[in-house]
């Protein structure tokens, strides 16, 4: 489909919801009329097959980056209290798989959309604070 930038970005929109559909069921349905040259395109996805053959490397290389972040820290996995998911990939069923078996069958937090992980951030962060001035003051 080279040079047919619209094509493409159909497509890739399509993909796009196939992919936000596996989240919440084990199928996806993929159909566009006259994509290419007239072409009709009907596909449907399994979630099983787009965790494995289609993303199954890069689902688990995303462990690195979480193992790293707790070396780095010097946090060993069974002091962790609480394992909250922020984000897009929060709502993967097999990332979520993938973290409660790395962290021995911890119950992660549901998802948290960005903002608010944004806002839950700002509210530790000023109870933390409020509670150093209060320790300053000697209250």
């Amino acid at each position: 489909m080279r040079g047919a930038d619209r094509a493409t970005a159909r497509l890739l929109l399509a993909c796009e919801r196939a992919k936000r559909a596996l989240s919440v069921s084990t199928k996806a349905f993929i159909e566009l009329d006259a994509l290419y040259d007239d072409d009709n395109v009907k596909s449907t996805v399994a979630r099983t097959r787009y965790e494995g053959f289609l993303c199954g490397d890069l689902l688990r290389r995303m462990m690195h980056p979480v193992e790293k972040v707790l070396r780095d820290a010097k946090v060993a996995i069974f002091t962790v209290d609480e394992v909250a998911v922020v984000g897009g990939l929060a709502y993967i069923p097999k990332v979520r798989k993938l973290l409660t078996g790395f962290f021995h069958g911890k119950t992660l937090s549901k998802p948290v959309r960005p903002a608010r992980g944004k806002n839950r951030r700002k509210w530790r962060t000023r109870t933390t604070i409020e509670g150093d001035v209060r320790a300053a003051q000697g209250r």
